[in-house]
């Protein structure tokens, strides 16, 4: 069995969450390969279409909402396709006959339309699987037509199967790396990162690019806490952000600027309360790790669906300003009571096995000997496994 998987540079989630799956696969002695998406038109539309998301993102976050709109309105009368897209398709065809992969997966939109495209193309029988990354409808999934649609959570699949192909529906939840599934002690990961034991600690994720007014919610958290608690913001490949929190005016030495690391699961468990953007993978990280958890102010579009996800039902609070981020998260470090019941509810709705049960069905799948094309199971909602 031999396994592709289709990423893309638009936004650190979605090859985070591809990385995951990686790791699962490679865990499971699964020849597996992953790539992002946007090679096939070219090397040049990666690095730019990488380059506009994080400038849209910084500077001008209101396009996502706008642009998220036109496509919801748009997907079903768009019927065609650009040469770019006929080529990238025809691309992805050679390699995938080429290397004679068995399965591939999709973690971003763009990437499953071009997978649809290809398997329109191809003979060979493969699986072909789409793992949605968000708590939301992900626009131009209407022009997908793949095998296994991998959803966040159950309530999602009435409106993934509403153009019914015989496709599977399962609500797996979102993949996270084996660094959040695995659970470190506070005291363990403290003394793994040299953190003052005696202090309470919150952590700022700026997300994979450093998102956000963070420097004005420092200085509320500093003024607020007065030395009592330490504040780590973890800064990403944002380099500007990290210089401005390293010259910041800290008199009681409490601010702790983190440039890019590989420990984020380890901070995490450090952490008493954990304030972050809510990109969908973001917020699952710390809600797999079942640490209290405080939303900064959305992106328009995906981000305010996974902040009316996780808030309507207790597994975080959600601030717009610096002054309500400060006042949720002191409120957190000081009321126990809420602190266990957010823990308690991120556990019923967040499973941290997610790359564990995809990667389950999909070699179940696979073992039957049944052809993806041949399955009647349109509107199927299919149980992952119980967490052990």
């Amino acid at each position: 069995m031999k396994m592709l998987i289709l990423s893309s540079n638009n936004g650190g989630g979605h090859n985070s969450v591809a990385r995951s799956l990686l790791e699962e696969a490679r865990n499971r002695n699964i020849d597996c390969t992953m790539i992002d998406a946007m090679l096939f038109l070219s090397t040049k539309r990666s690095e730019e279409m990488e380059k506009i998301h994080i400038g849209a993102a910084l500077h001008a976050p209101s396009l996502f909402n706008i642009g998220n709109r036109m496509a919801i309105g748009l997907e079903r009368k768009i019927r065609h396709k650009s040469r770019a897209q006929t080529r990238a398709a025809e691309h992805l065809k050679q390699f995938v006959l080429y290397n004679q992969f068995d399965i591939i997966i999709a973690t971003q939109v763009f990437s499953a339309v071009l997978l649809t495209e290809m398997k329109a193309r191809i003979a060979s029988k493969l699986m072909t699987c789409f793992v949605v990354t968000d708590y939301c409808y992900i626009p131009f999934t209407a022009m997908t037509n793949l095998d296994a649609y991998f959803l966040p959570q159950k309530d999602l699949i009435a409106v993934y199967s509403r153009n019914e192909r015989g496709r599977f529906y399962l609500p797996s939840g979102i993949p996270v790396l084996q660094q959040f599934v695995t659970e470190k002690s506070k005291t363990d990961a403290r003394m793994e990162l040299e953190i003052d034991p005696t202090k309470d600690m919150v952590l700022i994720l700026s997300g994979s690019m450093g998102y956000g007014d963070i420097k004005t919610i420092c200085r509320e958290l500093l003024k607020t806490f007065a030395g009592t608690a330490s504040v780590y913001v973890l800064c990403g490949r944002n380099k500007r952000l990290y210089r401005e929190l390293a010259d910041f005016p800290d008199t009681s030495q409490s601010l702790h600027p983190i440039e890019f690391t590989d420990s984020v699961g380890t901070y995490i468990d450090a952490a008493d309360v954990v304030l972050t953007k809510p990109g969908g993978l973001s917020a699952t990280e710390v809600a797999v790790k079942r640490k209290p958890l405080v939303f900064t102010k959305p992106i328009p579009g995906w981000e305010e669906e996974n902040v009316r996800f996780f808030t309507a039902r207790g597994m975080a609070f959600a601030g717009r300003t610096p002054s309500e981020l400060v006042e949720l998260t002191l409120k957190l470090i000081s009321e126990s009571s809420i602190r266990i019941q957010m823990k308690e509810r991120q556990t019923q709705y967040i499973n941290r096995f997610a790359a564990r049960d995809i990667l389950c069905f999909i070699e179940g799948y696979v073992a039957s000997g049944e052809e993806p094309s041949s399955q009647k199971a349109s509107n199927k909602a299919l149980t992952p496994q119980n967490p052990s």
